[in-house]
């Protein structure tokens, strides 16, 4: 009894570290350099210290092995050099600057897959970061300054990606939460750096509590956003989405997000209810699961996403939403949003109340 409970509490210290080592890795952690270059090393000290703390012997069975990941080869800067050039550049720098510090940098998601649309997708990664980086506050500190420096190269590919490099440690591997990427999204992944290798991870059963909870706070968010005006989730130099389109002219990054996040809304209710699955291939898989009038926002923002390379792409400046985005989206897009989280909930309570 007590073994598993310190086995528990290890983990959500290990979960936890993951999310603030995510935070120092991203290039919105130069706040910490305000008051002096003591302070990131100070956070770098804590940070080896939990993870130290966090390192409880964990299960080692119902283990899932990763086939060693495919490299990416010289076919695939040919099929858009001029686009891919930005993405040979910082893999370079990766090789150069950053491998010394991981075990492995996978690239996933439509970058890996070739289903990007120019201007609009994400540079999506993996990250493993060794024990021997995480047991030395200064090598977590020199690995930093390199990952803000990726961070402002993906920007020119990216600049409305609202999130870093994805980054866990080895020893999350071995204790991988569900809200982590689907072991099927990694077996696809391209190695960005050459030298990967299979590895082994241990993954803990879906949470369904957790994504229940994350649901239920969105729901509430978006009520208060009908009322108030203001979508209250990553915000841009302190401004938050305005409802509908009360601030086009700054806001079209805090809208990036918020339909990102609409369209990978199916693979996460798949993945509650026990079906995970890449995100290529949840919306075939998930349509069963709502009404026309809720899919029809998934539909909307899928419709944007595709259509942004050839309206937008290359001349798009600045952080305004295009007339057209506003047209295609329609002014009622907040309660739509609502619908489909309800509709995500009744879908997780029906799969809770079967297994009852």
């Amino acid at each position: 009894m007590n073994s598993d409970f310190n086995t528990n509490k290890a983990s959500v210290l290990l979960e936890s570290l993951v999310n603030q080592l995510n935070w120092f890795l991203d290039i919105k952690s130069e706040v910490l350099s305000f008051e002096g270059e003591h302070r990131p090393r100070e956070f770098a000290r804590h940070l080896s210290c939990v993870y130290q703390m966090a390192g409880v012997d964990r299960p080692h069975k119902d283990i899932s092995v990763i086939p060693k990941p495919l490299e990416i080869d010289e076919n695939y800067w040919k099929h858009d050099p001029d686009y891919l050039r930005q993405l040979n550049t910082i893999q370079l720098y990766i090789k150069g600057e950053l491998s010394q510090y991981v075990d492995l940098f996978l690239l996933h998601g439509s970058m890996a897959d070739g289903n990007y649309r120019r201007g609009w997708s994400d540079v999506d990664t993996f990250v493993v970061v060794s024990a021997s980086t995480m047991n030395d506050p200064d090598s977590l500190v020199d690995m930093r300054a390199r990952c803000h420096e990726i961070r402002e190269m993906i920007d020119k590919m990216a600049p409305l990606q609202h999130h870093g490099l994805m980054v866990v440690t080895d020893a999350s591997l071995l204790d991988y939460p569900s809200t982590y990427l689907p072991t099927e999204v990694l077996m696809e992944s391209l190695d960005m750096i050459g030298n990967a290798k299979e590895f082994n991870i241990h993954k803990r059963p879906f949470n369904s509590d957790a994504l229940l909870r994350d649901l239920y706070n969105r729901e509430n968010l978006a009520i208060e956003s009908i009322k108030t005006g203001y979508f209250k989730h990553h915000s841009r130099n302190g401004k938050y989405l305005e409802i509908p389109f009360r601030n086009r002219r700054d806001n079209m990054y805090q809208l990036h997000y918020f339909l990102g996040y609409t369209m990978t809304l199916p693979a996460l209710v798949l993945s509650g209810i026990g079906m995970p699955t890449r995100k290529s291939e949840s919306f075939d898989k998930a349509r069963c699961l709502f009404s026309s009038c809720a899919w029809e926002l998934v539909e909307k923002a899928t419709e944007i996403r595709n259509e942004w390379q050839e309206r937008e792409y290359p001349g798009y400046t600045g952080n305004t939403i295009p007339d057209w985005v506003c047209e295609t989206l329609r002014d009622d897009y907040m309660e739509r949003f609502i619908a489909l989280i309800r509709e995500s909930i009744i879908a997780l309570d029906n799969k809770k109340a079967y297994e009852a």
